[in-house]
């Protein structure tokens, strides 16, 4: 039996293996999350760590990484690996005040949103519609794949247990940060319809191929974690109980007037209302809001890059989260970084640029 010790931050973990071991499958099972955006396929280059001990050589993905990959390191003996640090940074929505439409029994009610990148808990005076807390937490799930087809696909592999005991660990975790589950007597749980199928542990074979039509779409009452909970419905196998909600609460629908709701999150939705009619679609935005496939990007961590100005006189100046030396782009930096570029011309209406000209 081999040992691999785990530095993350001040913090010191170790864990038992048997050699020949994959370090992203010990990382997993210690219950440590390095986030896969290529979802451990080795494309990506992302998941580098610090590592020294008894180690496989050095793969060719590796090579071109210049450095160890968690997705295609193998333990050969005792190791030590220091995973990444900071945390992104994760906004919550604050203490907004619910109105109390169909009271329910019991003091205290939780509704969370599984999003593919982060989990937010608000727990709710169920009497007034306060909010009286409020935690959220990077989806562990990231850990095997970034986005919505990576965890359809894994889960298909054998991973669905994985993925199902991950989600509900973090939402216990986020209960216990709020004040303990014993006091919520009521949960609404929304998400995409693939996080819904993952936290129900339900196999997603039909969102994995064509036609992509889901066979399951909630609007359900069951429970989790032992407390009744209500799951919303969703729209379409890529529109999601989130979006149901997010319509649901914006009133769009009870008004005249067009009215368009974008969900700008890793799965991208919009909803446009029109003369009587609701229409959704969605995307696959994570890529370049988390910056997967941006040769500098980044998530929201400590260091990124997250606003970008263009001054009278044509210079462009950057933020960083924290004030901290640039360690990359995020999503929110490199939205700001295309409109001043094309303000300033050097990307024209088609997307294409002069890269000697940009830096």
């Amino acid at each position: 039996m081999s040992e691999l010790v785990i530095l993350k931050g001040k913090e010191r973990y170790t864990a038992s293996f048997t050699a020949s071991a994959a370090l992203d499958s010990v990382l997993e099972a210690a219950g440590m999350t390095v986030v896969h955006p290529c979802g451990g396929r080795g494309t990506c280059l992302r998941c580098r760590v610090e590592i020294t001990g008894a180690l496989s050589p050095l793969s060719v993905e590796e090579i071109r990484a210049g450095g160890r990959l968690s997705c295609r390191t193998r333990l050969l003996g005792d190791a030590v690996v220091r995973l990444p640090g900071p945390d992104m940074k994760i906004e919550g929505s604050g203490t907004m005040k619910l109105p109390v439409a169909f009271p329910e029994p019991g003091k205290y009610g939780a509704a969370v949103d599984i999003g593919t990148t982060t989990v937010v808990l608000s727990v709710y005076d169920l009497g007034t519609g306060e909010c009286v807390a409020e935690a959220s937490v990077l989806n562990p799930q990231t850990g095997i794949a970034s986005d919505v087809m990576g965890r359809i696909g894994a889960a298909l592999e054998g991973k669905l247990p994985l993925l199902q005991t991950e989600i509900l660990d973090a939402i216990a975790g986020l209960l216990e940060k709020t004040g303990g589950k014993e006091r919520v007597s009521r949960m609404v749980i929304t998400g995409n319809t693939t996080m819904l199928y993952l936290l129900t542990g339900k196999r997603p074979e039909r969102l994995s191929r064509a036609p992509f039509e889901a066979d399951e779409l909630f609007d359900l009452k069951t429970e989790i974690l032992g407390i009744p909970a209500y799951l919303p419905g969703c729209m379409h196998a890529f529109v999601g109980a989130d979006i149901s909600c997010a319509v649901l609460d914006s009133g769009m629908t009870d008004r005249e007037e067009t009215a368009l709701l974008l969900d700008a999150g890793t799965n991208g939705e919009l909803a446009l209302y029109k003369n009587g009619t609701l229409y959704v679609t969605s995307t696959a935005a994570g890529p370049a809001f988390e910056g997967a496939g941006i040769t500098m990007g980044t998530g929201s961590i400590p260091g990124a890059i997250d606003q970008v100005r263009l001054q009278e006189n044509g210079e462009i100046l950057a933020k960083t989260i924290g004030g901290l030396p640039a360690v990359g782009i995020c999503g929110s930096g490199i939205i700001d970084a295309v409109s001043c570029l094309i303000r300033r011309g050097d990307i024209d209406e088609t997307g294409a640029m002069e890269e000697d000209a940009l830096r």
